[in-house]
């Protein structure tokens, strides 16, 4: 069989499952059934909706600005300690290698600092939401 025909039986068979199965064909424009049955109509006039949003306060923000201010800032200082420490590992220099091991050390540290950092953001947010209530 050559190719073109092949294609041509498996778009006929393609299009008569469609049809034996109770779906159109691709080709008709037809619109479909609405499928979204509201059975309690009154339930679009909630006026409670706007008390049920989701409010920033104050708190709110300055949780969410900390953990993404000390996020960022210790994967920062990730990239650091972890570019000083390759270079403490390359380098046959003996007083490189104290240096950028002492980089290292001192970037290690100050991400564990900016991990409490974004614990302390991520806690007030979880306060903040908590007091809501």
């Amino acid at each position: 069989m050559n190719i073109p025909k092949i294609k041509l039986i498996l778009i006929i068979v393609a299009l008569f499952y469609g049809m034996i199965m109770g779906q159109n064909p691709p080709y008709k424009d037809s619109k479909p059934d609405d499928s979204l049955k509201i059975a309690h109509k009154g339930i679009l006039l909630n006026d409670g909706y706007r008390e049920q949003k989701f409010k920033w306060n104050i708190t709110r923000t300055i949780g969410t600005t900390l953990m993404l201010s000390f996020g960022a800032l210790s994967y920062y200082l990730d990239q650091e300690a972890d570019d000083n420490y390759s270079r403490y590992l390359e380098t046959g220099d003996l007083n490189k290698m104290d240096d950028y091991y002492k980089k290292a050390k001192r970037y290690d540290r100050l991400k564990g600092i900016s991990y409490i950092g974004v614990e302390v953001g991520f806690f007030i947010n979880v306060w903040s939401l908590l007091k809501e209530e």
